[in-house]
């Protein structure tokens, strides 16, 4: 069983140990139905942000059975609850929060719920919405990653890495798969979509990079 299949299973049996269905759910926690209809079909797998929402709205969830799988699915007790993993959820940060596209201003803020031993985990971390599926079908339109700025100093080393660029008053999300800004002064940034191709940054024009590490919410293709 692949890591989805075990997501998809582990919903299935907290949805029937709560009395729950997909629209019920998402009434309760503000969610889209749609969101909760794939993970229940195999069609994606849950942000933390999802985790920290159902265990917020139902509170004798044991998120480490939603984690890791750990018995039992539910509490039956306070106790039980005070005990186990919830008093570390809930917590939240505050990081820049970017959308891609032209016309770059300030950045906004995006509220991300933590666990409190993870915290630190996401120093310098910035969310960015992608506004377009030219990174199509692994990231598509709406997904919030999670990046982290790469220093100066190791942009003439970066290849083979999905990641952030801001240049002039466009950012992008595009993967690195030829670095010329060693011997030409330009980076090369590929679409996965066969259709949008690529775009050559001079290194002048170059304002940010981060490193996308990951996807904080949207559907997994």
């Amino acid at each position: 069983m692949d890591q989805n299949e075990e997501f998809t299973e582990r919903f299935r049996k907290l949805f029937d140990a709560l009395h729950i269905n997909a629209n019920e759910a998402a009434q309760k926690t503000g969610e889209s139905n749609t969101k909760f209809y794939n993970l229940l079909n195999g069609k994606g797998k849950p942000s933390f942000a999802t985790v920290v929402q159902l265990c917020e709205t139902y509170p004798n969830i044991n998120t480490n059975y939603l984690v890791k799988g750990q018995l039992p699915i539910l509490f039956k007790s306070s106790a039980e609850m005070a005990a186990g993993p919830l008093n570390s959820v809930g917590r939240v940060i505050r990081l820049p929060f970017y959308s891609s596209g032209e016309n770059q201003e300030e950045p906004g803020v995006h509220d991300l719920p933590v666990t409190a031993d993870s915290q630190s985990h996401y120093i310098d971390s910035v969310i960015i919405r992608l506004a377009d599926n030219t990174m199509a079908p692994c990231l598509t339109a709406g997904m919030l990653l999670r990046a982290r700025p790469v220093p100066e100093t190791e942009w003439d080393y970066l290849n083979s890495v999905v990641v952030g660029v801001l240049y002039r008053s466009t950012l992008v999300v595009r993967r690195v798969k030829e670095n010329d800004l060693l011997t030409r002064g330009y980076l090369t940034l590929y679409t996965d979509s066969a259709d949008a191709g690529y775009v050559p940054v001079k290194r002048e024009d170059i304002r940010s990079i981060w490193r996308v590490l990951e996807i904080v919410s949207g559907v997994v293709a």
